[in-house]
């Protein structure tokens, strides 16, 4: 967090200007806050008390560096906020480039020996958050039950950071639902076609029709949404009626590998991306509850994608996602996973060193929960801690280590064993390190 102070005279005579006051936004700044105080008011004496008048009145504006408007407040709310995802009323979220913004003082009314204003500019930057959502709920916009703020308000409830919003093939309940400072709407779209179904995150529009009629122009249009930036995930392959039938050839993208409740196409899904891995790719997962409606085992937030994250904001979510800086849990209340190898997280790749320990930390295990290590071999290291608010241990790996990643699982009455929370990994590659 920077801030600034600014200590202004104004003088009588710019009485019906405008004042532009320049303010240099840092790279990496995530939000803006702007206060602003001055005299407005001056005690008068009247019979039997006093009285208040007016004296001054200054109006708020906002411009952006290439000269747009941002927003105005007038001359009632001393404060505001704006971030990519959420601003004040009467300003417009938007991405806050580096650069020169102008805060406009509008100087609609000053006192003859002029007035102090005292202007107080905030910049917070990226720090890291643990923020817990789900990446895939549907609105009666398309076949759910739930209005968009229906939805919303239940999120909030829950404790959800942010929702993505994936209706089939439209994005109108987009149109009436704007992030708030308690829950971060991100824009998505399920590519929804008869031989498999995607999502697009981060954009609105992203492509122009989901209308295909082969395998070649459905591949085509998740094409062009990627090409518009969206970030793509390829949606519970192994659902019986709606499984991926098209093929690998596919840009960068994540794998929902946990869908809704973890019932057999989920385990599929997570013995295919076990395969995949022990391969030597890397796939980055994600998992949603696709819940439509109130269901038996599938509610919002069941499972929850749970992101380390920058910010609140759309685009640093998304980045923890496409990094794989998450892991996945069977509801908001899951073991929360922490994986590391030297300075490298979960999603990063490492150099295997002989003198560097696997380290992970598991918050909120149950007395029955069974925690597993594992590699291409299988698992590395199976234990039963017992009830534990933090845990933690360091594990040596082979040298020819792939990867590594870790799994929760809990005993549930009558159901037995079903997975709580499940890490990204940590790659290992000859030669190559992400230094997190």
């Amino acid at each position: 967090m920077h801030t600034t102070t600014l200590n202004l005279h104004l003088h009588h005579h710019q009485q019906g200007s405008s004042l532009r006051v320049p303010i240099t936004l840092s790279a990496g700044t995530r939000e803006l806050r702007i206060a602003y105080e001055y005299a407005r008011r001056q005690p008068r004496e009247v019979p039997g008390g006093q009285a208040l008048d007016e004296v001054a009145v200054i109006d708020l504006a906002l411009e952006m560096p290439d000269g747009r408007l941002c927003g105005a407040s007038g001359s009632e709310r001393q404060e505001i906020t704006v971030n990519e995802a959420w601003a004040t009323p009467g300003y417009r979220p938007a991405r806050l480039v580096a650069g020169d913004w102008q805060v406009v003082l509008g100087l609609y009314k000053l006192p003859a020996a002029g007035c102090q204003v005292k202007l107080t500019i905030t910049q917070h930057g990226a720090r890291e958050l643990l923020l817990v959502g789900d990446t895939h709920v549907h609105t009666h916009h398309s076949d759910g039950r739930y209005s968009p703020q229906e939805l919303a308000s239940r999120a909030v409830a829950d404790g959800l950071d942010f929702l993505c919003i994936c209706d089939h093939n439209t994005q109108s309940a987009l149109r009436h639902l704007p992030s708030t400072p308690e829950l971060t709407i991100i824009p998505g779209m399920e590519l929804t076609w008869y031989r498999g179904h995607c999502n697009l995150y981060g954009v609105l529009d992203p492509v122009l029709t989901y209308v295909a009629n082969s395998d070649e122009q459905a591949l085509a249009i998740i094409r062009e949404g990627v090409a518009r930036d969206a970030l793509l995930s390829v949606n519970h392959p192994f659902y019986p009626g709606c499984e991926w039938l098209l093929g690998e050839d596919l840009p960068p993208h994540l794998l929902e590998v946990w869908n809704g409740p973890f019932v057999a196409h989920n385990q599929q899904a997570l013995a295919h991306w076990q395969q995949t891995l022990a391969a030597g790719r890397r796939q980055n997962v994600i998992g949603g509850s696709d819940a439509h409606r109130a269901q038996l085992f599938r509610l919002p937030g069941a499972p929850a994608t749970f992101v380390y994250s920058a910010s609140r904001m759309p685009s640093d979510i998304l980045a923890a996602m496409r990094e794989g800086q998450c892991f996945i849990g069977m509801d908001q209340d899951a073991p929360r996973l922490r994986l590391q190898y030297g300075q490298t997280v979960m999603g990063g790749v490492a150099d295997w060193a002989a003198d560097t320990r696997l380290l992970f930390t598991i918050h909120h295990l149950g007395a029955q929960d069974e925690l597993r290590v594992i590699t291409q071999d299988g698992p590395a290291l199976v234990e039963r801690p017992g009830e534990r608010s933090v845990y933690s241990q360091e594990l040596p790996l082979k040298q020819d280590t792939r990867f590594a990643r870790l799994e929760v699982w809990r005993a549930l009455p009558g159901l037995g064993l079903t997975l709580a929370s499940l890490s990204n990994p940590i790659y290992f590659e000859a030669g190559r390190a992400d230094q997190a």
